[in-house]
């Protein structure tokens, strides 16, 4: 696990992105797994991965978007778009 700490901001990384969004959702924060150039389009599928944590999110009274539109708004072109 990574922890940085400067002043009163926490960067904190586990490693498992349901532990990840589990510790946002008790502790607030923000959670977020950008595009690289390796994955420009990102690493989490959006049936399965980035839309479940995305309901739960926003069940909680969170926001799930992905810069530009909110994840739950995106209809999706294959089973394993990202």
């Amino acid at each position: 696990m990574l922890s940085i700490c400067t002043s009163l901001y926490f960067l904190r990384y586990i490693g498992s992105m349901v532990a990840d969004v589990h510790r946002t959702l008790l502790y607030g924060g923000i959670f977020m797994y950008p595009a690289d150039a390796k994955s420009p389009t990102g690493k989490l599928r959006l049936l399965y991965e980035a839309a479940p944590m995305a309901y739960l999110m926003e069940a909680a009274g969170g926001k799930a978007t992905t810069g530009e539109i909110d994840i739950l708004d995106i209809v999706p072109d294959s089973i394993h778009q990202r």
